[in-house]
């Protein structure tokens, strides 16, 4: 099932799923640290024009209408947002410092295709939740829309359409790199999106 599948139902429960995992986790290291109860708030918020629940909610939102073609996004928020994700589901203290130290530090080179790789393969092991798939989905556009060929998760999560049927939905596959990727305008043909679409 691709994102074109969700529906209000679905994105709901994973906000609400989503909030409650992490502000759990905060609450015990709150309690830790202060020896007092302490809690987030969940407060709603007007995101493009629609009220979500929270603020990070509606920054999935955005990637859900852009992963539908309903707008546009750039590449670097894409990124920003999944590795918003990312932070929120490992929430490590030393890592985070770890990070801090490096972006203090002129003379450290940091690559940005290491962290972007951590933050997906997170996104895909919470799969089937909506918001990974949402994540999974975006990253799937941003490499259609630069005519670059797309994984099979990226092609499921972006159309619904498994690997194994996608010739039997006109779907080009090659091998790259020995991994099978699929055709871009294939991809976003199949999910309803004539080539014209695709700037």
């Amino acid at each position: 099932m691709g994102v074109n599948h969700l529906n209000e139902y679905e994105l709901e429960h994973d906000n609400r799923w989503l909030f409650e995992s992490v502000t759990a986790s905060l609450d015990i290291v709150a309690r830790l640290l202060t020896e007092n109860e302490a809690s987030v708030p969940c407060v709603p918020r007007v995101v493009a024009g629609r009220v979500v629940p929270y603020s990070f909610s509606g920054r999935i939102r955005l990637l859900y209408e852009y992963a539908l073609g309903r707008k546009k996004l750039s590449k670097s928020l894409v990124e920003e947002v999944s590795l918003d994700f990312y932070r929120l589901m490992t929430l490590n203290v030393m890592q985070s410092l770890a990070e801090k130290e490096e972006d203090e530090d002129d003379d450290v080179e940091c690559s940005e295709a290491d962290p972007m790789k951590k933050a997906l393969d997170v996104a895909e092991a919470l799969l089937p939740h909506a918001i990974a798939k949402i994540i999974i989905a975006s990253h799937g556009r941003v490499k259609a829309e630069r005519n670059e060929w797309l994984t099979a998760v990226e092609m499921q999560c972006l159309c619904g359409i498994s690997a194994d049927r996608a010739s039997g939905n006109n779907i080009r596959s090659q091998v790259q790199d020995g991994i099978e990727v699929f055709h871009p305008e294939d991809v976003m043909h199949a999910m309803g999106e004539s080539e014209d679409v695709m700037e």
